[in-house]
């Protein structure tokens, strides 16, 4: 009874903590970037769950991924806030402490100690690292994504325990569900592998240590048997890359948004990136909502004292924990973060990001476990020749958790709206032409036409083919400088040809400037590309007649 009274006050705790730190979210806007395509601007999204939208959720790539369940719970936020920023941003606050409450559960059930499962579940919680897939309503797919993932995790410590179809078919679906809020899931699989081996102890000949109360009744089995035993939910983790793959192939059609990096350089970038994130976990400064590609521009190219000293971290820090074998906990924790953090470390390029704080919302928990369960280790093996090493151990413990409520108040301060965000990314990573053109489309939209020009050049002056910044700079330019935005026009075209409104836009302006022959030749254009453009028809056919009656006068 004292157990259960002790972990209710613990996942109180937990709720509290929680949301004194996220709470001001509650009050903050939409960001421009994403949310608009996500929910404030998407037709489906905004009319609530209808038939219709679930049928869109489940056939679209929107946004560069397949993942049905996160366009239906912003569907179900619009039909209980409407467009109101702060219900959407509620939702992501409440997942995020459902995350943290079935995290501690989870860990409690599995190894026993209470302790180390709530300083893991509290670290998760409060973390800064976390902030921007709280934060952020349109890493929606990251905290939901976590909560199935953990829910399968609990699923398949049941079957391991008690073993049983049922079991095993429901750590199943909810992998499925997970994988449809966020592909990153796909190496789940192998982390229930890892639990295999440590607290489960499923596995055989894996070296002892001081097992939990729920080991005991574990039967342990061959590596290769594991292995079979995983391989219906590997096929579903293959069923979810492959659809993803094809679903972000299929958006690099223009080459103005896709840039390839060579493997080698992704690789460099993704072991100096592992070393990021892990720098970051214990000492959480200078994050940003995006890092420029390092061989992109705006990106500082890791130099290969970088790459190497990242490499010898790696290497270390595996063989350390490899070594301290009778210690599972430390071969876990750190193989589970490697493990993990796979998918979205670069090596698949997807983006023009080096890293986002945001990849780290699952990856992290291996860190966190094997940090607390070597503190409560080390506690635990010297405190009887050092009584007081205990109470110290439990004071830095609690000290960490308090610099990251504090490290979490300040950076969810600067999501409360896209310009202070903006200016705070910019002011970590000052090279990146995204953010610059996106603080330019903020200000423009606020009356602020100078200063959002300003960014444009400056986004132009980082990458010359930044193309959303070549069309909004000319957008701004189209009357005051008609000339000015035709150049800018061109290059637009010039990237995006395949773009029908590129061409109108230019076609527009050349009519200002007076060049009828021209204009006409990219509306012709545009209509080969999309016939649907009726306006641009009708000024096509008009400025064609224009011209035969010209030609007809003697």
């Amino acid at each position: 009874m004292a157990f259960s009274v002790q972990r209710s006050l613990i996942g109180l705790g937990l709720i509290a903590a929680t949301l004194v730190v996220y709470a001001p979210a509650a009050r903050f806007d939409f960001i421009s970037w994403d949310d608009p395509e996500y929910v404030t601007q998407n037709a489906h999204v905004r009319e609530g769950l209808s038939v219709d939208g679930v049928i869109w959720a489940f056939t679209t790539g929107d946004r560069e991924n397949w993942h049905p369940l996160v366009g239906l719970s912003h569907m179900l936020d619009c039909d209980l806030y409407g467009l109101d920023p702060g219900g959407h941003h509620l939702t992501n606050i409440v997942v995020h402490v459902l995350n943290a409450l079935v995290l501690f559960g989870l860990l409690q059930a599995m190894t026993g100690a209470i302790w180390p499962s709530a300083w893991v579940a509290a670290a998760f919680a409060l973390h800064p690292l976390n902030v921007q897939a709280v934060a952020w309503v349109s890493a929606r797919k990251d905290v939901l994504s976590g909560l199935f993932g953990l829910l399968a995790v609990a699923a398949y410590a049941g079957y391991a325990r008690r073993g049983g179809p049922g079991r095993y078919l429901l750590a199943a679906a909810l992998l499925a569900l997970g994988l449809m809020a966020k592909p990153m899931l796909v190496t789940l699989p192998l982390l229930f592998l890892l639990l295999d081996y440590w607290p489960l102890g499923r596995m055989r000949g894996a070296p002892a240590d001081r097992a939990p109360a729920t080991r005991r009744h574990a039967v342990q089995r061959p590596l290769g048997s594991l292995v079979i035993e995983k391989l219906p939910l590997l096929a579903l983790s293959l069923a979810s890359s492959i659809v993803t793959l094809a679903v972000q192939w299929g958006t690099w059609e223009q080459p103005s948004t896709f840039r390839p990096v060579p493997f080698d350089l992704r690789a460099a970038n993704a072991v100096v990136s592992y070393v990021w994130y892990l720098a970051k976990a214990f000492w959480p400064t200078d994050l940003a909502l995006f890092h420029p590609h390092p061989n992109l521009p705006g990106g500082m190219p890791w130099s290969a004292a970088q790459v190497i000293g990242s490499s010898a971290v790696l290497m270390a820090i595996s063989a350390a924990a490899l070594w301290a074998h009778r210690q599972r906990y430390l071969a876990m924790g750190w193989l589970w973060y490697l493990v993990a953090l796979v998918p979205t470390i670069g090596l698949l390029q997807v983006s023009a990001e080096a890293l986002a704080a945001r990849y780290v919302y699952l990856p992290m928990i291996g860190v966190f476990i094997a940090a607390a369960w070597g503190a409560a280790g080390f506690a635990s093996r010297f405190a009887h020749r050092h009584p007081a090493l205990r109470v110290s151990v439990v004071a830095v413990a609690a000290a960490v958790l308090a610099a990251c409520m504090l490290g979490t108040a300040r950076e969810v301060r600067y999501w409360r709206d896209s310009v202070t965000l903006y200016e705070r990314t910019l002011a970590v990573a000052p090279g990146s032409a995204i953010m610059r053109s996106n603080l330019g489309d903020v200000l423009a939209e606020g009356g602020r036409i100078d200063e959002a020009m300003q960014q444009y050049r400056l986004a132009l002056a980082i990458d010359a083919d930044h193309l959303p910044a070549h069309c909004n700079l000319a957008n701004l330019l189209v009357r005051a400088q008609p000339t000015a935005a035709v150049g800018h026009y061109r290059r637009a075209v010039e990237l995006a040809p395949q773009m029908p409104h590129m061409h109108i836009n230019l076609a527009d302006t050349l009519l200002v400037l007076g060049q009828p022959d021209e204009a006409i030749e990219h509306y012709e254009r545009a209509l080969a590309i999309d016939a649907n453009h009726l306006d641009a028809d009708r000024t096509r056919a008009r400025l064609v007649y224009a011209r035969r009656v010209r030609a007809a006068r003697p």
